[in-house]
């Protein structure tokens, strides 16, 4: 495919997302209404449940089944989901660990933290990729970011 015609279809597939974001109330405001991020912590909990032991699972199991990593891939999936599935059902109180994770932490050391943290990611990113690049990186966070409650719902985080 060309640039040109993967320019225009890229500009057909961002009209035809107007419909999904709009300024109709229906509980909230652009994407945050339409049902994409309306998770609650357990069920992101257990997405990451699932994903870390899909990923610890499906190594060795490649590695046993070398001439088929099909047959890997199905045997994690199922272990994975059997493991997450357990953890659900056993009524361990996973979200709680969670909850308190930086609470040995003065409480204003995250606030000063997290911008020194990001202009070192920033200007690391400008020495290796150069800084076109890393421009573009920072503007696909932030359209990622402006889908999402944070910004729409004015939050604090802009």
């Amino acid at each position: 495919m060309q640039k040109g015609s993967f320019l225009i279809f890229f500009g057909f597939v961002l009209i035809g997302m107007i419909g999904f974001v709009s300024a109709q109330y229906y509980g909230g405001y652009g994407y945050g209404s339409f049902g994409y991020f309306n998770l609650d912590d357990s069920t992101v909990l257990l997405g990451i449940i699932f994903l870390v032991s899909f990923g610890l699972l499906y190594y060795p199991l490649s590695r046993f089944f070398r001439d088929n990593t099909i047959i890997a891939a199905v045997i994690t999936f199922a272990l994975s989901f059997g493991i997450t599935w357990w953890v659900y059902r056993s009524g361990i109180t996973y979200d709680l660990y969670f909850y308190n994770l930086f609470s040995f932490l003065p409480s204003d050391f995250l606030a000063t933290i997290l911008p020194l943290v990001f202009l070192a990611l920033v200007a690391l990113m400008i020495w290796k990729l150069k800084f076109s690049r890393t421009l573009l990186i920072i503007g696909g966070f932030l359209v990622i970011l402006s889908l999402t409650e944070f910004v729409v719902d004015g939050k604090g985080i802009m």
